[in-house]
């Protein structure tokens, strides 16, 4: 299973099924995406649409004319508008069936809207400011409350019999905080968040060097422990 949205969602990839899939509260996300478009970002919105050949929505696809030029959101459409369906109107009526959402720009700005969001929805989002090495500018990621990524995992884990204490995860951002510290064998990439560092049973190497070496090893040392007696 492939965890996405930071774990709001859960598919299968051979037939594209759904496992596990958040929601947010009645009445929250179109209040959300009105508060990110009135601070002058784009809304991005995830639906479970694949089927219907697309994977997010957006008010517009102008920025891609200039790509990167028209900074991170530009760069972001110019990689995805494949999967794109523009809904002019998103900020006044986001689907009912979304499970996720972010808007895209400089970290400041981006940390900022995170505070914001969390202080106006008190107990109703999970969110957090992550940079993805695939784009220039950081994402502020919007999802329900309590969605983590260990809530995705734990959902599969669930329903396969497996206990958290048979779980490996790695991380290197603050969205993994809650699956390295809730796993049985919670380890961060060398080239991880210090939060992170902090938090884990070890750090392995960086992503270009031995890091996935060192989780394999680590894994199968475990594995040939002798089982604890009952």
């Amino acid at each position: 299973p492939l965890g996405t949205a930071s774990g709001a969602r859960v598919k299968r990839p051979g037939d594209h099924a759904t496992l596990h899939r958040a929601a947010f509260a009645a009445g929250v996300l179109p209040q959300v995406v009105a508060l990110v478009a009135a601070r002058g970002h784009e809304p991005v919105v995830y639906t479970d649409s694949f089927a219907a050949g697309f994977d997010f929505l957006c008010r517009s696809l102008a920025a891609t004319e200039t790509g990167a030029g028209a900074g991170g959101f530009g760069e972001y459409l110019a990689r995805n508008r494949e999967v794109a369906r523009v809904v002019p109107d998103l900020d006044r009526a986001p689907p009912g069936d979304a499970f996720a959402g972010f808007a895209m720009g400089p970290q400041e700005p981006m940390q900022a809207l995170e505070a914001e969001l969390v202080a106006r929805f008190p107990g109703e989002l999970s969110v957090h400011t992550i940079r993805s090495p695939r784009y220039r500018e950081w994402l502020c990621e919007i999802a329900p409350a309590g969605v983590t990524k260990w809530t995705g995992v734990a959902a599969v884990a669930a329903a396969w019999g497996i206990g958290p204490e048979e779980i490996c995860a790695v991380g290197d951002d603050v969205n993994d905080l809650p699956m390295v510290r809730a796993a049985g064998l919670g380890l961060a990439m060398g080239n991880g968040r210090p939060e992170l560092h902090a938090v884990a049973d070890e750090v392995v190497g960086l992503h270009d060097g031995s890091g996935m070496e060192d989780v394999a090893e680590l894994v199968l040392a475990r594995a040939a422990q002798p089982a604890e007696p009952a």
